[in-house]
């Protein structure tokens, strides 16, 4: 099994929040004895139910996935899913539940089985009552029952769309639980994406609109279309890239990608022809834009740049690349983006004030891998709709604030946690 998945989800699982009784305990505690005979896989599953996760079996390893809070690690648009299509679905109304009974048993009633009710008003309007009845897996807390509660109502009553697509081996990088960002132009029209002709780290021969200050540093790319902006508006551009840093020593950084998402205006643009692709096809008509992306306090200060340190853009030569090898330490090489290049990173670009009223989008952004399957020559990839308000409503997260009240929450004689143990210098603890 891939350990340092679990050691990731364990901390996690150690986060303390509120109980329900004035005091704290650990988002996930198990308390479960297996007298049964079962087959191995669906005790993993079992067992990988109580953090809200699964198990699944690739490549001779068997990996586990949480429904957590994650950042978005893919991009796909119609450039970069065969024939550019995504076919969406609904569920039925029916399949939302608006009423969750999870039973448990009661660690403050000597362990006895005990049921624990949540309701969702807003659901209950919209559908009516309709209960689903479950058993939480070792588990002996009210609060974690009432959490576990709130997740089915809010999974089901917020995540209702999926989306499926096929694509080449983009799909090989993917994992179940892997969080993507999905432009479709065909639904959100002004959500632009592609893939890119060049990205250039330098621009001393390029003529800079003359809106850009002399003193600032410049990046620039060029798409593979042309594209008209408002030159009184900001726009968001986000890039995919592979990354090639391995000073966290974590050998796993290399097979991810990573978004680099950048600000820029739309007088710092240019039309430019050339030998470029353009209209997603090599007998596009050449005409192309070039985008610049300038410092400043206007877009985020020094740090809207392209990073060719850490990514792998262009043919830069990368010396922050490890290596290690049997025979002696590790050792920095020169990378000079192998396969990868400037040509054909994935870019989307969208208004920067989701207030606009240019601003259109008719879906979700982000979805959550759930299969991924090997196809002929190709992956088919099926996602579910990603809420990150959801977690949110669920848990509640306790901090350690400091006040001159005198209050102190009651904690639970039989959690191991009291106010000597977890506060110094008297602080009180009180809920976010």
């Amino acid at each position: 099994m891939d350990k340092w998945t679990l050691y990731e989800i364990a901390q996690f699982c150690d986060i303390l929040v509120p109980d329900t009784y004035g005091g704290l305990e650990p988002n996930f505690t198990i308390n479960h004895i297996i007298t049964s005979r079962e087959e191995a896989f669906k005790v993993l599953n079992d067992l990988t139910s109580v953090f809200r996760g699964i198990a699944y079996f690739t490549n001779g390893s068997i990996f586990v996935v949480q429904d957590k809070f994650k950042e978005p690690v893919y991009q796909f648009n119609n450039s970069n899913v065969i024939n550019g299509n995504f076919t969406y679905s609904s569920s039925s109304q029916k399949a939302r539940h608006t009423v969750a009974i999870v039973r448990y048993n009661d660690k403050r009633n000597l362990f006895q089985p005990t049921i624990e009710y949540i309701e969702d008003e807003e659901g209950v309007r919209r559908y009516g009552l309709r209960e689903i009845e479950t058993t939480a897996v070792g588990c002996t807390s009210r609060g974690q029952a009432r959490r576990f509660a709130k997740w089915i109502l809010a999974s089901e009553f917020k995540e209702t769309e999926t989306v499926s697509f096929s694509v080449g081996n983009d799909g090989a990088y993917l994992m179940p639980g892997d969080v993507v960002q999905i432009y479709d132009n065909y639904r959100s029209p002004l959500k632009y994406s592609g893939r890119t002709n060049a990205v250039r780290p330098l621009t001393d021969t390029d003529p800079l609109p003359a809106t850009i200050p002399e003193s600032n540093a410049v990046n620039s790319i060029i798409l593979d279309q042309g594209l008209n902006f408002n030159e009184k508006n900001l726009y968001k551009f986000s890039l995919l890239t592979p990354t090639y840093n391995l000073s966290s020593g974590d050998a796993s950084d290399i097979r991810r990608n990573q978004i680099q998402n950048l600000v820029f205006s739309g007088a710092h643009t240019n039309t430019i022809t050339g030998d470029y692709r353009s209209d997603f096809m090599e007998s596009g008509s050449g005409v192309c834009t070039q985008i610049f992306f300038s410092t400043g306090s206007d877009f985020g200060g020094t740090s809207n740049q392209f990073n060719f340190n850490d990514y792998v853009i262009t043919g830069y030569t990368n010396t922050g690349v490890n290596a290690e090898s049997p025979e002696g330490p590790p050792h920095s090489i020169s990378y000079s983006g192998g396969c990868y290049s400037g040509e054909n990173l994935i870019w989307s670009i969208e208004p920067n004030n989701p207030d606009d009223p240019e601003f259109v989008s008719g879906s979700y952004s982000n979805f959550k891998i759930i299969n991924i399957k090997e196809e002929e020559n190709a992956y088919g990839v099926s996602a579910l709709a990603y809420s990150t308000g959801k977690y949110d409503e669920i848990t509640a997260v306790g901090e350690v604030v400091t006040s001159e009240r005198d209050h102190v929450p009651l904690f639970p004689y039989d959690t191991g946690i009291s106010p000597t143990n977890l506060i110094e210098g008297g602080d009180s603890v009180f809920f976010a």
